[in-house]
């Protein structure tokens, strides 16, 4: 497990002022797309007393999570919620968590800790006669405070909720720019998690495992922050990403080709080392191989890791499994 450092925040005037963006290697987050991110609190990894149901009609997704432990009104820090996001720019973002609560008393039962990039903690509430036994998304520095508003820079951020109200539930939250006009939508779906989807298969290499491709940063174009990852592969060989418009699933050398020219081609990204058993490669969208292979908004384009393993024998080389990117603005 990486460790990351996180900044400190503090609130001023109902905006939580966050620091620097994090820095992660391997690891995915969820995906702002359009100024919106979206996750589902049941999709997250949830410790113990958080309770997956479905008896509360009304939500979105697979069900909610409720809180069923002890109270922890003046110690933040308990049954942790890790959540990762992605953002493209840097920015307000308002934070709206929807929740649901039925003691009859609008501040009981009504909320739970939040802070972000490991930060201040702040009781995040819904209150209000209104908020009583219904889905809602009232989401407030404490009971009629401010709006909970995030100062945030591009790049990744951690975010974490911790059990505060004993009952409280927590359908999903929403993370998006000031005015959006989908910002409190039940109706959008859950933000991807990774900038792209795994698809096709590696075979062994000389390690003794299958090297598999991931992505950190993000499928944005203008953010232009995409880093393609491979491994385990064999240390100290060379290696190369190349990336092309189609799929493919035939034998080439000791392992898969994943990728092929879609009627447009296949393009190679400059060589890259495997010092420590990875291929690490940042896109850069500014300067493409071809002009054809230009990688842009609303295309989709198809990732494979080629490098050499002459310790395994056969062919000498091998390939990751493929990856697949719709690429956004």
């Amino acid at each position: 497990m990486c460790r990351f450092p996180l900044s400190t925040a503090t609130i001023l005037a109902g905006v939580v002022l966050a620091g620097s963006p994090l820095a992660r290697q391997t690891e995915c987050a969820y995906q702002e797309d359009g100024g919106l991110v979206v996750v589902e609190f049941e999709s997250l990894d949830a410790p113990s007393g958080w309770v997956e149901e479905t008896s509360a009609s009304g939500f979105t997704g697979a069900g909610y999570l409720r809180w069923t432990g002890s109270n922890h009104f003046s110690v933040p820090g308990n049954a942790i919620m890790n959540v990762y996001v992605q953002l493209h720019t840097d920015g307000l973002r308002q934070l709206s968590i929807r929740n649901h609560h039925d003691d009859p008393n609008d501040i009981f039962e009504n909320d739970i800790w939040f802070r972000a990039d490991g930060g201040d903690w702040i009781k995040a509430a819904s209150s209000g006669p209104a908020t009583v036994a219904v889905w809602n998304w009232v989401t407030t520095v404490d009971e009629g405070g401010p709006d909970i508003v995030l100062d945030l820079t591009k790049g990744l951020h951690h975010f974490e909720f911790s059990a505060r109200s004993k009952d409280f539930r927590v359908d999903r939250f929403h993370l998006y720019t000031l005015g959006h006009p989908l910002g409190t939508s039940s109706l959008q779906p859950q933000s991807r998690f990774c900038p792209g989807i795994n698809y096709c298969i590696a075979l062994p290499n000389s390690t003794g495992n299958a090297a598999i491709i991931s992505a950190t940063g993000s499928a944005s174009v203008s953010a232009n922050d995409l880093v393609l990852h491979a491994g385990p592969v064999p240390a100290n060989q060379a290696g190369i990403f190349y990336y092309g418009a189609g799929t493919n699933n035939s034998a080439f050398g000791n392992g898969i080709r994943c990728v092929s020219t879609g009627g447009i081609g296949v393009f190679r990204l400059p060589p890259t080392g495997t010092a420590n058993g990875m291929l690490t490669f940042p896109v850069d969208f500014t300067n493409p191989s071809q002009i054809v292979g230009t990688i842009l908004p609303s295309s989709t384009w198809f990732f494979q890791a080629w490098y050499r393993d002459p310790a395994a024998g056969g062919a000498s080389f091998n390939l990751s499994d493929g990856y697949e990117i719709l690429f956004q603005l």
